[in-house]
């Protein structure tokens, strides 16, 4: 499965929206049609939280100001076009989003 999981992170990497933004989702592992796939964001993680460490310009504005605002959709959209690529391989079922603790802990962000 090793090698269907490169397969499937050369695709998003060679996806022009993916490869654009400043965040690199990726697929963890393939077991059963199951890809686990990497995400800034989570119940443990808010997306605001990621998205100032992907955006320092962001490190002091509101949670409800114009550029957060738009910074979360920016997300949502870029994760959702992620999650459809990997949704489409034919070995693939479902797609189960798993915080990227490594990612985080490279920021000195530590989940517990």
């Amino acid at each position: 499965m090793d090698f269907r999981v490169r397969e499937i992170n050369e695709t998003l990497q060679s996806d022009h929206t993916l490869s654009d933004y400043p965040y690199t989702f990726r697929v963890l592992s393939l077991e059963n049609g199951i890809a686990e796939v990497s995400s800034p964001r989570s119940a443990q993680m808010s997306a605001i939280q990621g998205l100032r460490i992907l955006f320092p310009s962001l490190q002091n504005a509101s949670a409800v100001s114009d550029e957060m605002m738009s910074a979360q959709e920016e997300l949502a959209r870029v994760q959702s076009r992620a999650g459809q690529l990997v949704s489409e391989q034919e070995d693939v079922n479902q797609v189960r989003w798993v915080l990227d603790e490594k990612w985080l802990s490279s920021y000195g962000v530590y989940v517990q």
